[in-house]
């Protein structure tokens, strides 16, 4: 995914989660840059915020 596309789509789901009180972070952020970069499919993805969030 291009850097300029995945930063445009980036600052669109932060606003969407700041709505909710959600903020992303630096980790975040790293985890769905891996997932646009399909380095990390989505089941991967999951269990990872899964297990961060124990």
């Amino acid at each position: 995914m291009l850097e300029s596309n995945f930063n445009f789509e980036l600052e669109n789901l932060k606003r969407d989660f700041e709505i909710e009180n959600i903020s992303l972070t630096a980790n975040d952020i790293g985890l769905l840059k891996r997932y646009a970069n399909e380095e990390i499919n989505f089941n991967e993805l999951v269990n990872i915020v899964k297990k961060s969030n124990l």
